[in-house]
């Protein structure tokens, strides 16, 4: 993640480069990949640096292509969806910083459980702050079958795939893309 003053003109410049590169070919940005967890935001997360990025990304996307529309924030959720992050990047102003709300996340339990919930909530935070017409999208998502090589396993994976799926549709979700349709089992092998 960038720390510097530097890092973050370096990462305005890529922006705009690449856009300006493939103006009129991509009409949609994501920026970063989850910036709420460690993994992809070292040291740490900080909601502060992820909107100086994201200020700074908007900035140098209107320059290169003015078309071109901004997803984010790209969060993964962390136990349930990242309500305080979110908050707190809306709390800064983020709200003018991109065009659609994108979220990640994976299930491997009946999405009834959690995904109407977690949208209602999603789209509440985002009415309070003023956003609430923007299009909410899923771009990265999976079901992970429970027990590997068994085939009731894959039949469970499959009803869950298209229950989450009708899910966020019936939530207002407006696109969803699905990372894998893979079959993770417990030791990380992929299954096809």
């Amino acid at each position: 993640a960038p720390l510097s003053d530097e890092d973050f003109e370096h990462f305005a410049s890529y922006v705009f480069q690449t856009m300006s590169h493939y103006k009129g070919r991509f009409p949609f940005w994501s920026v970063w990949n989850e910036p709420n967890i460690p993994d992809f935001w070292k040291p740490a997360p900080k909601v502060e640096d992820y909107a100086r990025l994201l200020q700074k990304t908007r900035e140098a996307a209107r320059r290169a292509d003015p078309e071109a529309l901004l997803c984010a924030p790209v969060i993964a959720p962390l136990g349930s969806w990242d309500k305080k992050f979110t908050v707190s990047l809306y709390q800064m102003g983020a709200a003018d910083w991109f065009d659609i709300f994108d979220y990640h996340y994976y299930r491997s339990y009946a999405p009834e459980a959690e995904v109407p919930a977690e949208l209602a909530d999603i789209r509440a935070v985002m009415c309070r702050f003023g956003d609430g017409k923007k299009p909410v999208w899923i771009s990265e998502t999976g079901v992970a079958g429970p027990v590997a090589d068994q085939p009731e396993s894959y039949l469970k994976q499959a009803a869950f795939v298209v229950r989450n799926h009708l899910l966020c549709l019936a939530c207002g979700v407006e696109r969803i893309f699905y990372f894998d349709l893979q079959n993770w089992n417990e030791i990380g092998r992929a299954h096809v």
